[in-house]
């Protein structure tokens, strides 16, 4: 695997990461309620593909050397670390 590819799966990751630890800090906190895990879920990977295809957007816009298929695998490795954190928290809360 390429370290671009390498480094894309694992930022869907630290996307997904972060944003789970953002969301149980602020329910710690009682200053959000989330009553299912599967809208925690759905709120982790939401944020996670918007983050990737913000990032590729931005990058597609201004460095004008990547190509549309550079574009959509970055955004499949990005959205695969994602589903990497969100496939493993599923199973570890079961």
């Amino acid at each position: 695997m390429e370290l671009d590819k390498a480094l894309h799966l694992v930022g869907g990751l630290f996307v997904a990461y972060s944003v789970a630890g953002a969301l149980q800090y602020l329910t710690h906190k009682n200053a959000i309620v989330l009553q299912d895990r599967f809208i925690f879920q759905a709120v982790v990977f939401g944020s996670v593909c918007f983050a990737v295809i913000a990032w590729e957007i931005m990058e597609f816009i201004l460095i004008p050397f990547f190509t549309y298929r550079d574009t959509v695998m970055d955004m499949i490795y990005g959205l695969c670390g994602g589903s990497i954190y969100t496939i493993r928290r599923s199973i570890c809360l079961k």
